[in-house]
């Protein structure tokens, strides 16, 4: 909501807090570049999986570049 801080915090992703998970927009471009920003980040993701020779299962998490590059910031095997 307008004059709340701009970023999410736990409470937000579905822990403490349910107002703040519910009232948290997760959304901030149109469709068309969601989708688009969504396969380069699987792309993304399975190149990581190859690279680290992963298996099982694993998390691997992005930050968005202001320039729209997605960025990956850890690759966590051992997800929870």
């Amino acid at each position: 909501p307008k004059g709340n801080p701009r970023f999410t915090v736990v409470a937000a992703k579905g822990k403490g807090d349910a107002s703040k998970h519910r009232h948290t927009n997760r959304r901030f471009i149109d469709e068309a570049a969601e989708a688009k920003l969504a396969a380069a980040l699987r792309e993304i993701a399975l190149k990581t999986w190859r690279l680290f020779d992963l298996g099982g299962w694993a998390r691997v998490d992005f930050r968005i570049a202001p320039s729209g590059e997605p960025l990956v910031i850890d690759v966590n095997v051992n997800p929870d």
